[in-house]
């Protein structure tokens, strides 16, 4: 085997860790954002421009934060 197929498959082990925890933040995020509009009352319109995204944005990341904890 050689040296690039090692270093090809190493990177690979690498690049799939790292895309776990983004996927991991990702939804972290969107629970974040559930639990606030949650509490908060506030519009998806207000928590965007608190947080600097766009409304539709804040509404996709907060229904997927609420999918995420619904069992």
């Amino acid at each position: 085997m050689s040296d690039y197929v090692e270093q090809f498959r190493a990177l690979t082990v690498q690049q799939n860790a790292a895309q776990a925890e983004v996927d991991r933040i990702g939804a972290e995020r969107a629970r974040v954002l559930a639990a606030y509009h949650a509490e908060s009352g506030l519009s998806y319109a207000k928590i965007g421009a608190e947080v600097g995204l766009k409304r539709a944005t804040v509404q996709q990341l907060v229904e997927r934060g609420r999918a995420l904890d619904t069992p």
